[in-house]
């Protein structure tokens, strides 16, 4: 039997893991209420995650949103918070209505015995003292069992409890205490069984539409399972025991016996409960479970709390892991940008996805236990089959599996040798790592065949031919075969010499994914092209269990495309093509005051300062630059190093030789001190000549208060047609970040700026690319942004008017149309909280997210769910977006993001929100006098806003001691609003 009370209630007490995280949401609405009709009974077919709460510390509202995690919830209806009446906030109905029609998840089972009663329910004062009633439960001082053939304890269930239960608008019934029934026929009361099955067929009868799921009763079962939607077993794996207080392993032979008793029924829902703290034993109960075609609950003895940590492909409501481990072994690569580029495409992917990378090299030995905190996955990428301590690591990535992480194994496993000692791994340790994965190695796999016998047999090109396809290039492979029935094989090849011998080069495995090296990746010889094979986006969601998931994401802000400029200080004072004025005065004039743009300039010290190599008309030149209010100061160094690890300069200086303090800290503080106003600040380092800082040059920055960024050159364009050219948000060194620029700047597409010139002009392709790759495809490519919008670069374009038209050109078309224009120092900020931002699942369709910082933008691919306002908190609004939905966080510590399914065509109605904006929006508040409205930023701002009464006039008004009315606008047919606005606090209102 389950526990309904253990001991008094606490005072004080968190529900469980999750309860406590979604105080933030709102309850939802209560819907109108309407005329009841008779229910169909909801299957259980479909249940995959179900849990028990009959203990709660305090009363608990059943709709509340942790319980979205399960697809099946048992409570017990004496704990729940009727407060707004039945369990959906409606209107709680008397026996015998029946039941309101159900949410589609999760079912709601409310708990009830039929072996015992409980002396806190609201039929014990007039039963108390009863002759049926036998004997108290000595684990369980609050029960007491009965004698279940008396008709008096019939009409208390039949008439009373259970139309009580159902009619608070559960949905079903947990029959708990079928096993008293043979308990009672041992002492001799004859007929217990019978009138324990009469007891579930008259429940049967008189609620057709209420599902009944029994627990235990297998001494009843070959007439029980003709009543009942589904049998739970409880202890199948682990039982509580009492007397030591501690969970213990259930023998293998008492198990297999329950589970053959119900072999004969097998159409017949199975369910298990199973007790033990142990979150390994949990994970260990669980995954034996349902591969026994069992649906598990692994619960705290008591039940007084939710347990998430066993479901599979979740995670418990504590946080959602952002994390992946990458392991490469730094003895495969050379120092060559071009051999480490595929490791950072797949970062950059990750990325895109919403995921953090961490990095471990094994040439190092295993990783530490805390190098797997808050990571979700483990991603392997090895060029060969050797390793020092291969046989070590093939037990570290198997217990890793064994734990439910994830792993994602691309290339060679990298271990089939150990290097220490030149030995062969054990082939019996290789096989046991490939079959928990759920892959097989066959007989042959030793051997690889020749490439010229190998053929395509099966494939699924959407996965495995994405940049570019297979014909005429497989090669050899591993004869590796899908074992686990759940793995999606998608590229089987063969041999033309041996029909029958196959291997599954590409797999989709339960506990992540497998890509056989040359399946993964394409690099031409010698020259180093790159290009993706795997389409890595698909099968790092897949692997790493990602779908649905929100993503923070750092190039859209308010939904529009966040651009940037940032300005390299080299060639301030270079000469220009324009009568010989300098390169600064040209940029001042045609770009920085032409452009009311959000621009940030850098410069060098020692080419400005007058006691160094710089000259008065220098510093009067930087100092009319830094006087412009749309123009963020930043640092260039002092002396320009060009190799960071070489502490080699490109500007020579007299008298001075590399200093990374005087570079990073003592070349802002110059800037702060001589070019700025007083008050002035220098937040940002731009890094100079290859953008390889050092661990301790970026450490200065960060404890000097400086962001940072550069290097990275992204591309996507004919030249370079693949996703491996884009860069990953940030280069860790050490502990240390380097955030990478958007974009390459003109030395890039001039080659060193000496031709062509008007190079600069093609960056509009890469622009154009990482929003829609058509480079990659004819016809209508898949919308996906992959970066912001980054004008980089330096002052000497002004050096050759070819160079000039073409920035201006860029500038010209990269700024029109629905961008949302930032500071470099806004973007480095979004990137910093997207490293820190923390998701929490609530439920299913709720999240927190948390520490977030300006990255104020969480992504969702599936295009299938919007927000609903009435349980989210935080959110100024929304849009969707050929498929994505982009949802615009608040400022401030948190967010609730609750959703709902999007309606096909309909717009969308609810509150005012914000739709998009080309500036930034602090505050949109509904409030009695309007809605409040505060933006921010360079310029006149672009705003939509939707969710206003179509057709309605709505008054602007500017905010404070003196309101004005600025202008009126009437909302769209679909409810939307554009307004253009200066920054400023504003009303709206709808006009009388």
């Amino acid at each position: 039997m389950l526990p309904t009370r253990d001991k008094p209630r606490p005072t004080r007490a968190i529900l469980g893991l999750c309860l406590a995280l979604a105080a933030g949401c709102k309850a939802p609405a209560a819907p109108a209420a309407a005329a009841p009709t008779p229910a169909v009974r909801p299957s259980l077919d479909a249940v995959r995650d179900w849990a028990i709460l009959l203990n709660p510390p305090r009363t608990v509202r059943a709709d509340h949103p942790a319980f979205q995690a399960f697809d099946l919830v048992v409570l017990d209806p004496d704990s729940i918070d009727r407060s707004g009446g039945g369990l959906d906030g409606g209107p709680r109905m008397s026996p015998p209505t029946p039941a309101a029609p159900p949410a589609a998840r999760p079912l709601r089972v409310g708990y009830l015995s039929l072996g015992e009663a409980e002396s806190y329910r609201p039929y014990w004062a007039a039963q108390a003292g009863a002759s049926w009633i036998l004997e108290d439960n000595p684990d369980w001082p609050d029960n007491h069992r009965v004698d279940v053939r008396a008709a008096a304890w019939a009409r208390v269930l039949l008439a009373d409890e259970a139309p009580r239960v159902l009619g608070l608008g559960f949905q079903g019934l947990f029959l708990d205490t079928l096993d008293v029934a043979e308990g009672l026929e041992s002492r001799g009361l004859a007929g217990s069984r019978a009138a324990m099955l009469d007891l579930v067929r008259s429940l049967r009868e008189r609620h057709p539409e209420a599902v009944l799921l029994a627990n235990g009763g297998l001494a009843l079962l070959p007439e029980l399972a003709s009543l009942v939607d589904g049998v739970v077993l409880e202890d199948l794996y682990h039982a509580w025991d009492f007397e030591r207080g501690r969970s213990v392993k259930v023998a293998a032979e008492a198990r297999w016996e329950r589970l053959q008793a119900l072999a004969a029924h097998p159409g017949l829902p199975l369910f298990s409960v199973d007790y033990t703290e142990d979150p390994a034993e949990s994970r260990e109960a669980a995954r034996e479970a349902r591969r026994a075609g069992v649906r598990p609950y692994v619960a705290p003895v008591a039940l007084d709390r939710l347990r998430t940590d066993a479901l599979p492909g979740r995670r418990p409501p504590g946080g959602e892991p952002r994390g992946v481990l990458v392991l490469y072994d730094s003895t495969e690569l050379g120092e060559e940008e071009e051999v480490r580029r595929p490791l950072r495409a797949a970062e950059m992917a990750l990325n895109h996805l919403g995921c953090t990378v961490r990095w471990h090299d094994v040439a190092g030995g295993l990783p530490p236990d805390e190098a797997l905190a808050g990571v979700r996955g483990v991603l392997t990428w090895f060029f060969d089959d050797r390793m020092g301590g291969a046989e070590a690591y093939c037990r570290w990535l198997r217990a890793r599996l064994r734990e439910d992480l994830r792993v994602l194994v691309l290339g060679e496993l990298g271990a089939f040798r150990d290097t220490e000692g030149d030995r062969e791994t054990p082939p019996e340790l290789l096989e046991s790592l490939y079959r928990e994965m759920g892959l097989e190695l066959g007989p042959d796999w030793p051997s690889r065949p020749p490439s010229r016998r190998v053929v395509v047999e099966h494939k699924e090109p959407e996965w495995v031919e994405f940049e570019r396809d297979l014909e005429g290039e497989v090669g050899s492979y591993l004869e590796v075969h899908a074992a686990d029935p759940r793995c999606r094989t998608l590229l089987t090849l063969g041999r033309t010499d041996r029909p029958g011998a196959r291997a599954d080069a590409v797999v989709l495995t339960p506990t992540g994914g497998y890509a056989q090296d040359g399946y993964v990746f394409y690099r031409a010889p010698e020259v180093y092209t790159c290009q993706w094979r795997i389409d890595p986006f698909r099968l790092f969601e897949a692997a790493f269990g990602l779908a649905g998931l929100p993503r923070p994401d750092v190039t859209t802000q308010n939904g529009r495309r966040v651009w940037f400029s940032h300005v390299d200080g080299d060639g301030l004072m270079n000469l220009s093509f324009d009568g010989g004025r300098y390169c600064g005065d040209v940029i001042l004039e045609r770009v920085l005051r032409a452009y009311p743009l959000p621009f940030t300039v850098s410069v060098i010290t020692s080419t400005v300062d007058p006691a160094s190599l710089g000259s008065p008309q220098a510093l009067a030149l930087a100092r009319s630059i830094f006087a412009l209010p749309h123009v963020e100061p930043a640092s260039h160094g002092h002396a320009h190093p060009q190799d960071w690890e070489r502490h080699e300069l490109t500007t020579p200086v007299p008298g001075y030789s590399y200093d990374e303090h005087t570079e990073v800290v003592a070349s802002s503080n110059y800037i702060r001190e001589s070019l700025l106003a007083p008050g002035g600040r220098v937040g940002l380092f731009l890094w100079t000549g290859n953008c390889n800082p050092t661990e301790s040059a970026l450490r200065l920055a960060r404890e000097a208060g400086l962001l940072n960024m550069n290097g990275g050159d992204s591309r996507l364009d004919e030249a370079l047609p693949s996703y491996a050219y884009v860069a990953p948000l940030t280069r860790r060194v050490g502990s240390e970040v380097q955030v990478h620029a958007g974009a390459p700047n003109e030395n890039v597409y001039t080659h060193g700026f000496t031709e062509p010139l008007f190079g600069f002009r093609n960056v509009l392709a890469t622009f154009r690319n990482t929003e829609r790759a058509s480079v990659l495809w004819s016809g209508l490519a898949p919308a996906r942004r992959v970066t912001p919008l980054d004008v980089y670069f330096h002052f000497y374009s002004a050096a050759e008017r070819a160079a000039l038209e073409a920035l201006l050109h860029v500038l010209e078309e990269s700024s029109r149309g629905e961008v949302a224009p930032v500071h470099a120092g806004e973007y480095v900020l979004k990137v910093e909280g997207f490293l820190g931002a923390r998701l929490e699942r609530l439920s299913d369709e709720v999240w927190r997210v948390s520490d977030y910082g300006e990255c104020r933008t969480l992504r969702l691919d599936d295009g299938l769910r919007v927000p609903d306002p009435a349980r989210s908190a935080g959110l100024l609004g929304w849009r969707r977006e050929e498929g994505r939905l982009y949802v615009h966080l608040a400022g401030g510590d948190e967010a609730v993001l609750a959703l709902a399914p999007a309606a096909a065509d309909a717009p969308e109605g609810g509150p005012p929100r914000l739709e998009q904006a080309a500036c930034r929006v602090d505050r949109l508040e509904a409030g009695p006098s309007g809605l409040s409205l505060r933006t921010s930023g360079v310029g006149a701002g672009e705003l939509v806003l939707a969710g206003l009464e179509p057709g309605r006039d709505y008054g602007l008004w500017l905010a404070g001691a003196a309101q004005a009315r600025l202008h009126v606008e009437r909302a769209s047919g679909e409810g939307r609003l554009a307004l253009r606005v200066p920054a400023g606090e504003y009303l709206l209102r709808a006009e009388e």
